[in-house]
């Protein structure tokens, strides 16, 4: 919900903060038009004092008010990046609405709060402001445009220091009864079931407190995800509590390109023989220009300086780029889809073209903050392992000769019984540290196992009596360091059964823990839990191979996905293979445009906020599964 709101606040600044939009408002009203965002974000909850200011609104100074003192101060370089930073910041919409921030904060020394009157001196709204920032700032005096999100409103109609923006809001209306309380649901498809139920409630408790009708309650529900036209007036009807007469269905036309058609041979030579690497870790228009000079040459387009627009002028008829537009209007696809399609003549270019063409498609614009020729989104999909689970048979039948290891057979990503050979299959381990392989077997007896499942189980109580649980009994497929602690054992591979009295037709030779009889950890180790040391016997603390332990514990371990590592690999990876601006990268600007932005569970907010921080400082490398990408670019209707 907050992503929302920090969108629609960037757009805010840019439309209101804008000079022109100012006069024309003060024209109209005698002052400059408000607006203000107030979610959990919004500095600071609880009552003002003097105290909260200093410790509150310390990280506001340290950034945003800092920045502009030194893009007024003396000539320098700190100056100049200064500047450059805060009018990048400006363009992007990063930059709070105030025309002067240094004024609205105050100088350092001064006293926030008058000590005779009470009455605050800093961090009050000028007359110019056109955002207001703090809460106090809204509740003194509440903005024309309030952007928040349902949980933040329930909680200001409950609470009473938000009492007066809907008091003074109430009064307005009162004293203007040929007007009317807007309000606009962004994302209105998701308020359904429960859900939406309570939203709904939400909505009928905010007109009562307001003291108005439904006719003065206009309600827009904006979304792009709603089917049923028809039936979209009695949707907003029921979730707003207005009559179904009052709403206007707009319903949106897909933009389909006229020119679409496949590429010939020569298009996918020309476009897959562009470097896109050189290209992104170009550091000036020149090189990339000088890289793209063949596509332009083939396309007819002449070069101008502008790249984007150079790129624009080129492909706005190719017809490859309207055949992948229209392809991927309605539903996502799969990208290795794509190259058989749009350059059927040209099988072995094919995929490199498809991902030239998708990459200089989403450049080529005109305007620079209007969307490209294709505007689309890349979805990169990641699904963690539950495990790994391997054949038993170093000789499995299921693999041809070459692909075996002659350490296990078949390598399956779900658990299973037998393997299509009809070996036994377990789970397969591996030491952390040297990369040993293990199997992970259970039995009842693991001072003189025989019997082996592929799963653990509880002690039972019946009738017969009661059954022995079934223990970790972790099995070396490999052999182990000389000197270490092991015994040899005869697994029969289809009976799943160790040192049989009869060996079958396929059996191999598997190394066990020697001394089973104890735990190998002491009491420190296991915290005094019986259970884990009985279920530490069978495993090998240390390793048989590199005879490292991890705090006590094994560090044989499964493959399942889990822990900082595999999300620190993948932020890490999917900010290197992102393209770079063409800028030189500077102490404001390391990672010259390249970005990540990451959805938080919010009960959980602090540890996420400390694995992306690791996987920026540590730059972990790791590979992306890329025939895993789609291209859905729904985002060209109009």
């Amino acid at each position: 919900m907050n992503a929302l709101v920090n969108d629609q606040l960037g757009r805010l600044r840019a439309i209101f903060g804008d000079p022109r939009i100012v006069g024309l408002f003060k024209k109209w009203a005698q002052r400059a038009p408000r607006f203000a965002r107030y979610t959990s974000r919004t500095p600071y909850a609880g009552v003002r004092t003097r105290e909260k200011d200093q410790r509150k609104l310390r990280a506001f100074e340290d950034f945003y008010v800092d920045i502009q003192r030194q893009a007024q101060g003396p000539a320098s370089d700190e100056r100049k990046q200064a500047e450059n930073l805060l009018n990048e910041m400006k363009k992007r919409g990063k930059w709070p609405a105030k025309p002067d921030l240094v004024a609205w904060y105050g100088d350092r020394g001064t006293d926030w709060q008058d000590r005779k009157t009470k009455v605050f001196r800093r961090a009050v709204t000028l007359p110019d402001d056109v955002e207001l920032i703090t809460r106090s700032e809204i509740q003194a005096a509440p903005p024309d445009l309030l952007v928040t999100n349902y949980s933040m409103l329930e909680y200001m109609l409950m609470r009473p220091i938000e009492r007066t923006i809907f008091d003074r809001t109430r009064a307005w209306l009162e004293n203007n009864p040929a007007e009317k309380f807007l309000i606009v649901l962004d994302e209105a498809h998701l308020y359904r079931g429960a859900p939406g139920a309570e939203v709904g409630l939400l909505l009928r408790r905010l007109r009562d407190r307001l003291n108005i009708p439904p006719e003065r309650f206009q309600v827009i529900c904006a979304t792009a995800s709603f089917k049923d036209e028809h039936y979209a007036p009695d949707f907003g009807a029921q979730l707003s509590g207005v009559s179904p007469e009052t709403f206007t269905p707009i319903k949106g036309e897909l933009a389909w390109r006229p020119h679409a058609a496949p590429g010939t041979k020569r298009d996918a030579e020309v476009f897959a023989g562009i470097d896109l690497d050189k290209f992104n870790s170009a550091e000036s228009e020149e090189e990339r220009a000088f890289l793209v000079k063949p596509l332009l040459q083939h396309r007819g387009a002449q070069a101008s300086g502008n790249l984007e627009a150079d790129l624009y002028h080129a492909l706005v008829e190719f017809a490859p780029l309207g055949s992948l537009v229209n392809t991927t209007m309605k539903q996502a696809r799969a990208v290795h889809e794509l190259g058989h399609e749009l350059f059927p003549d040209a099988p072995a270019q094919a995929d490199l073209a498809v991902t030239a063409l998708m990459h200089f498609g989403s450049m080529a614009r005109i305007d620079p903050k209007g969307p490209g020729l294709l505007p689309c989104r890349i979805h990169n999909f990641f699904r963690g392992l539950p495990g790994l689970w391997v054949c038993m048979d170093p000789a499995c039948g299921a693999l041809a000769e070459n692909e075996r290891s002659g350490i296990c057979g078949k390598m399956y990503s779900q658990p299973r019984e037998r393997c299509e050979c009809n070996a036994r299959v377990h789970q397969f381990y591996t030491c952390r540290y040297c990369g040993t392989a293990y199997a992970r077997a259970y039995t009842d007896d693991v001072d003189s196992p025989s019997a082996l499942w592929s799963e653990p189980g509880r002690r039972l109580r019946m009738d017969g009596g009661e059954t022995s649980p079934l223990l970790p009994l972790d099995i070396l497929l490999e052999k182990a360091s000389p000197g270490r602690s092991v015994e040899p054992a005869d697994y029969d591979l289809e009976a799943g059964r160790l040192n049989p009295k009869e060996l079958g037709p396929r059996t191999r030779t598997v190394f066990l823990r020697r001394d089973r009889t104890t735990p190998p950890v002491d009491d420190d180790d296991s915290d005094g839990d019986v259970d884990k040391s009985l279920e530490a016997r069978g495993q090998f603390i240390p390793c048989a191979c590199c005879n490292k332990t991890q705090r006590g514990r094994t560090t044989v371990q499964d493959h399942q996905t889990k822990g900082d590592q595999p999300f620190q690999a993948l932020v890490s990876r999917q900010i290197q293979i992102q393209p770079a601006n063409a800028v030189k990268a500077s102490r404001f600007a390391p990672l010259r445009g390249r970005k990540v932005l990451v959805f938080s569970d919010s009960r959980q907010v602090e540890r996420d906020l400390h694995r992306i921080c690791k996987c920026i400082r540590r730059g972990i490398r790791c590979g992306l599964l890329s025939r895993g990408a789609t291209l859905d670019s729904s985002k060209s209707m109009s």
